[in-house]
C-alpha cells in the first residue's frame, strides 16, 4: 500500500513539474528563411513573447550571432547546412540539460558574405533582414517612393535613398571590387592569342624576291615569384575592398542616426505644439469665467489679471512651440534631402521611459559593432602589406613565358609551309644597385 502511494506521489510530482516547466519555458517553434535576391529574411518563431539580448556580425568567417543567454529560450534544433541566400549554415550553443528541448545560449548563422542587418521584434517572432551591401538602397530606389513621410520607416528609406554620400560610397565599393579582381587575376597565368604576319618587298638591285612570314598560336605568361609582392597586393586589395564596405556601413549608420534624431526632434516639437494648442483652447473658457466673476465682484482685479497673464504666457509658449516645430520640420527636410513641398504627416507620440545604460556593456558593444574601429584594424593591415610590397622591389623575380603554335616563312617563288613552333623561357631578375641583373 505504501509503495503504491509513493508511486502515485512521484507520478503526480512529475506531471506537475512537466506542466510547470511547459508554462515557464519559451520554446522556439520554427525557423523560416526566404531570399528575394537582394535580401535574406530570417524569421525565428516562438511559443510566447519573442526576445533576445543582442546580435553581432563577426568576421573570419562572416557570422551572425544571436544571444539568448539567461532568457529561458528552449529549442531542440540541430546544426544544419542551409545554403539559402546569405545563410550557409546554422549552429546552436546549448546549456547542459537532460530535457529534449534545451536552453539556448546562442544561435550562430554562418554567412556567405558581409551584410547589414535590420532587426524587427514582433509579438512571437524575431525578424532579421540581411541585406547585401547596396542592395537595400537599390531596392528602395527601384520602387516609386512616396513623398509623404508618415513614419520613421518612411523617413529612413527616403533619407538613405536621397543621400549622395551613400551613393558615392557604393561607387567606391564597385571600384574596389574591380581592383580586387585585377589583383586576383595577377596570381594566375595570362593567356594571349598571338598572330603575326610580315611581308617584305622585292629588292631588284640585289635580286631578293618578295617574302612572307606568319606566326600564330597561344602565348602563356606567368609570374612565379615576386618576393611576396603578388600575394601581398591581392591581400591589400581585399583589405581595401573591406574598408570601403565598412566605410559604407559607418556612413549608413551615421545617416540613419541623424535621420532618427531629426525625426524624433520633429515628433517632440509637434507634441509640445499640440500641448500648448490644447492648453490655449482650455484657457479661453477660464478667461470668460474670470471676466464674469470680476464683473460680479466675486474676484479681485489682481486675480483677474493673473488669469489673463497666465493665458498670455500660454499663448506666447504656443507661438514659440510653433516656431520650434517649423525649425524641426526644416531640419528633417534637410536631413532627408527632400523638397519643401513634401508632406510630413506624423501622428506618432514619443513615449517617455527610464533607460538604463551600462558603460562597460556600451564599450564592449562599440568595440564589436562600430565599423570605424574595424576600419582602423584594416588600415593598419594595409600599411603592413604596403611595407611588404615596397621591400619586394629589392628581391628576386621569376617569370615564365611559353608559346605553342605554328609558324613559317617563304619567298614568293616558294610555297608557304607552316610548321609547329614551341618555346619556353624562365626569367630570373634581381635589382643590383642602379641596375637589374637578368
Amino acid at each position: 500500500m505504501k509503495k503504491t502511494v509513493w508511486l502515485c506521489f512521484i507520478f503526480l510530482s512529475a506531471v506537475f513539474l512537466t506542466v510547470e516547466s511547459a508554462h515557464s519555458r519559451n520554446i522556439m517553434t520554427g525557423i523560416d528563411i526566404t531570399d528575394s535576391g537582394v535580401s535574406t529574411i530570417l524569421k525565428l518563431k516562438f511559443a510566447e513573447q519573442a526576445k533576445y539580448n543582442s546580435f553581432l556580425i563577426l568576421e573570419n568567417p562572416f557570422r551572425l550571432l544571436i544571444d539568448f543567454s539567461e532568457l529561458d529560450i528552449f529549442s531542440d534544433g540541430r546544426d544544419a547546412e542551409i545554403n539559402k541566400g546569405l545563410i550557409r549554415s546554422i549552429r546552436y550553443e546549448y546549456e547542459d540539460s537532460m530535457l529534449k528541448s534545451k536552453p539556448v545560449l546562442y544561435m550562430i548563422f554562418e554567412l556567405t558574405e558581409m551584410c547589414t542587418v535590420e532587426p524587427e521584434l514582433k509579438e512571437k517572432q524575431i525578424v532579421l533582414r540581411l541585406n547585401r551591401f547596396g542592395s537595400r538602397i537599390e531596392e528602395i530606389t527601384q520602387r516609386q517612393l512616396t513623398r509623404d513621410i508618415k513614419s520613421l520607416k518612411d523617413a529612413i528609406e527616403a533619407g538613405v535613398a536621397n543621400s549622395p554620400n551613400i551613393r558615392l560610397a557604393l561607387s567606391e565599393i564597385e571600384l574596389s571590387k574591380y581592383k580586387l579582381r585585377e589583383a586576383f587575376r595577377a596570381l594566375f597565368p595570362g593567356l594571349t592569342v598571338k598572330y603575326d604576319q610580315t611581308k617584305g618587298d622585292a629588292v631588284r638591285e640585289t635580286g631578293v624576291p618578295e617574302f612572307e612570314e606568319k606566326t600564330y598560336g597561344l602565348q602563356l605568361n606567368q609570374s612565379i615569384y615576386y618576393s611576396g609582392k603578388l600575394r601581398a597586393t591581392y591581400r591589400q586589395a581585399k583589405c581595401n575592398h573591406d574598408i570601403t564596405k565598412l566605410k559604407y556601413e559607418d556612413l549608413l549608420l551615421n545617416s540613419t542616426f541623424e535621420i532618427i534624431k531629426a525625426y524624433y526632434g520633429f515628433v517632440k516639437a509637434k507634441s509640445t505644439a499640440d500641448l500648448f494648442s490644447a492648453l490655449e483652447s482650455e484657457t479661453e473658457a477660464d478667461i470668460k469665467a474670470s471676466e464674469r466673476r470680476y464683473r460680479l465682484k466675486l474676484s479681485t482685479k489682481i486675480e483677474h489679471l493673473t488669469v489673463q497673464s497666465q493665458s498670455k504666457q500660454i499663448e506666447y509658449n504656443k507661438i514659440s512651440a510653433e516656431k520650434d516645430l517649423n525649425l524641426a520640420r526644416l531640419n528633417l527636410i534637410q536631413v532627408l534631402n527632400v523638397g519643401r513641398d513634401s508632406k510630413i504627416e506624423i501622428s506618432e507620440n514619443m513615449p517617455f521611459e527610464d533607460v538604463e545604460i551600462s558603460l562597460s556593456q556600451s564599450l564592449r558593444t562599440a568595440e564589436l559593432k562600430r565599423p570605424d574601429i574595424k576600419t582602423a584594424y584594416k588600415e593598419a593591415e594595409v600599411g603592413e602589406l604596403a611595407q611588404i610590397i615596397g621591400s619586394s622591389s629589392k628581391g628576386f623575380k621569376i617569370d615564365f613565358t611559353g608559346f605553342a603554335g605554328r609558324s613559317g616563312g617563304a619567298y614568293k617563288t616558294e610555297d608557304l609551309e607552316m610548321g609547329e613552333d614551341y618555346s619556353a623561357a624562365l626569367k630570373v631578375s634581381k635589382p643590383f644597385g642602379g641596375n637589374t641583373l637578368n
